[in-house]
Parts: C-alpha cells; sequence; structure tokens
C-alpha cells in the first residue's frame, strides 16, 4: 500500500458515511460466479483482522488463527492492490467510528440492491463479511432483511454455538464454519450437529480434482460459486490454495490441508 496516513483514512471514510461512496460491491470474483445460478451477490469488503487497527479501526477477525491472517485472501487477486487495500482500511474505520450511520447507509444500500436485482430477474443474496468476520452484522443484518439469502463464513465458533442453543440463528442466514490450524476440535464438534456447512483449504492446485469426503463429510467443489446455502448441512466447501507465494508459503504451515491429508478420501 502506497503510504497514506491517517488523515486520508479518515477523509475516505467520512465519503462512506455521506453516502458519496457505496459501502458495498458486487465487483468481487467468488461472488460474481453466483450469477450462472440464477443468484445475485452484494457485500462489504472490510479490512481483515487488526489490518485497520493502526488508524483508527478495529480487529475485524478476533478469532482468526495466526496462519489465517498470514494466508487471508487479502493476499490473492485485485485484493493485493493499494486501493483495495486503502479502501478496506477506510470502510472499517468509517464502520468503527459512526456505526449507527454506517449502518443505515447499509441499510439503504440493500434495500436498493434487492429492488433492482429483482427487476431483472435474478434472486439477491448478500455476503457481509467478504474478508471479515463480523458475526453480530451479519446476524443483524440477516434478521432485519428476513426475505432475503444472506451467507458468511466464520471462525466464531462458540459464538455461534450460543446462538444455536438459543435457537437465535436467522433462518436466511447460511453459515460456514472454517476451519483453521487452532480450532479442530471445536469445528468438529460444531460440524457433528449438522446444522451448518464446513469450510476447508486444500493444498491443490487450480482446477484439480476435490476428495469426496473429509473426516467422513461429504465434500463439494467450494470454488466453483459462493452460492454456499445450495451447501447440504453437514457437508464441507473445500477450497483450494490462494494468494501470493508468500501467502501460500505461510498457509501451508498448518491452515491449509495437504492432499495426503489421511482425513481426505478420494
Amino acid at each position: 500500500m502506497r503510504k497514506r496516513n491517517k488523515k486520508d483514512i479518515l477523509a475516505h471514510a467520512m465519503r462512506y458515511l455521506n453516502g458519496s461512496l457505496p459501502i458495498m460491491t458486487e465487483n468481487n470474483h467468488k461472488i460474481i460466479l453466483n450469477e450462472k445460478l440464477g443468484f445475485k451477490t452484494i457485500g462489504v469488503n472490510f479490512a481483515p483482522a487488526s489490518r485497520s487497527v493502526r488508524f483508527g479501526g478495529v480487529n475485524m477477525c478476533k478469532d482468526a488463527s495466526p496462519l489465517c491472517i498470514g494466508g487471508c485472501l487479502q493476499h490473492s487477486g485485485h485484493n493485493v492492490y493499494s486501493k483495495s487495500d486503502f479502501a478496506r482500511i477506510a470502510r472499517t474505520v468509517a464502520f468503527t467510528m459512526e456505526p449507527t450511520t454506517f449502518v443505515d447507509r447499509l441499510r439503504k444500500e440493500i434495500d436498493r440492491f434487492i429492488k433492482r436485482t429483482r427487476k431483472k430477474g435474478l434472486e439477491p443474496s448478500v455476503r457481509i463479511n467478504l474478508l471479515s468476520d463480523a458475526t453480530t452484522l451479519a446476524w443483524n443484518m440477516a434478521r432485519e432483511f428476513s426475505n432475503v439469502q444472506f451467507v458468511d463464513y466464520t471462525k466464531e465458533i462458540l459464538g455461534v454455538e450460543k446462538l444455536m442453543d438459543y435457537g437465535s440463528v436467522p433462518s436466511n442466514l447460511s453459515w460456514g464454519i472454517s476451519l483453521s490450524e487452532t480450532n479442530w476440535k471445536e469445528w468438529r464438534r460444531v460440524m457433528d450437529r449438522g446444522m451448518y456447512w464446513g469450510a476447508v483449504v486444500i493444498d491443490a492446485k487450480k482446477g484439480s480434482a476435490i476428495p469426496q469426503s473429509f473426516d467422513g463429510l461429504d465434500c463439494i467443489d467450494g470454488d466453483l460459486s459462493d452460492a454456499r446455502w445450495l451447501t447440504p448441512p453437514g457437508s464441507v466447501a473445500v477450497l483450494r490454495i490462494k494468494g501470493t507465494k508468500e501467502a501460500k508459503r505461510i498457509a501451508r504451515k498448518g491452515f491449509a490441508i495437504p492432499k495426503e491429508d489421511h482425513r481426505w478420501t478420494y
């Protein structure tokens, strides 16, 4: 990221809050793939983990593991560009500074998106966290827009389990439980409940065949689209390793599961 000071970030953040810049995006490779299935998806690109903290933001992935942070998708595709990084940080700072105003803007954008998308004959869907893990925000928005499908990946397993126990997870929110190098026991416990799908990164090349199962759980190819609400609960969306050479090197230390791991069945 080319040098920007906190003043630059705050000025850009204000543009999200006053409505001169849109908070949400439809221009993301993964969510664009949903259109071939009849869905159009919009999402929010926050700065992941603690990337925005020194500029006045907050940690947006409180349960991210060290290797998840190092191998994050912020290091892949268009996400690596400094302009994208700057926008994500400013967006996160805006949310931190004025959460009520930010959510009000978010609400208006979702409402317009729903109307615009249905006029085109497509079904709208929303992913609040394209790179982040703000589960409370996703939960609140899904409750408010109960007639629209929401989808998110999360590592906040304990929080999700509490919501599951109280029966308060919105039926229109499809949550994927992401495996990392530090949460195997908790991940497997939630998967055994059969309410949500899982997400696992495999150390395999783009386009390579995925395994049939992971630790006895059926697998689907998670790279074909982001319409994860179509993934059967209790199954696993397999995602091939992505990112820069350095990000892949870090992920291979334990975050991305080797294709030879005994839990895979081919």
